[in-house]
C-alpha cells in the first residue's frame, strides 16, 4: 500500500509540472500591462477648398493630445481623456493647388498616430 501510495503521489507531482509547463509556455500573447491603444476614425481627412470641419472620432482609454503641423489647420478640442469627438476645421484655401498635412495624435507614454490631411483647390 505504501508502494502505491509513492505511485499516485508520483503521477500527481509529474501532472502539475506538466499543467504548470503547459501554462508557461502559452502561445498566447498578452498584452503588456499600462500599454496604450488608440484608433481614429477616419483614418485620413480630405477636405473641399472651402474649408469646412470634419469629425475625428478618437478610441482610447489613455490621454491624448492633437498637433496640427499647418497654420490652416485646427482641431476641437486638442486634448482629452478616453473616447471623443474631435472637430477640425480647415481654412479656405485659395491657392491653386491642393495643400496636405499631417494631424498627430499623441497618446500613451511616447506613442503616435499620424493622420494624412488633404485640401483639394477650387
Amino acid at each position: 500500500m505504501d508502494r502505491m501510495m509513492k505511485r499516485l503521489l508520483l503521477r500527481i507531482s509529474l501532472c502539475l509540472a506538466v499543467l504548470g509547463f503547459w501554462a508557461a509556455c502559452s502561445s498566447e500573447e498578452k498584452m503588456p500591462s499600462g500599454e496604450a491603444h488608440l484608433h481614429a476614425i477616419p483614418a485620413s481627412l480630405h477636405f473641399d477648398a472651402a474649408g469646412t470641419v470634419l469629425q475625428l472620432t478618437v478610441s482610447t482609454d489613455a490621454r491624448w493630445s492633437v498637433e496640427c503641423d499647418a497654420g490652416w489647420l485646427s482641431a476641437d478640442p486638442e486634448r482629452g481623456e478616453g473616447p471623443a469627438k474631435v472637430r477640425v476645421t480647415a481654412q479656405g484655401n485659395a491657392s491653386e493647388q491642393e495643400r496636405s498635412s499631417l494631424l498627430t495624435i499623441r497618446y500613451g507614454a511616447s506613442q503616435r498616430l499620424d493622420i494624412p490631411v488633404v485640401q483639394g483647390v477650387v
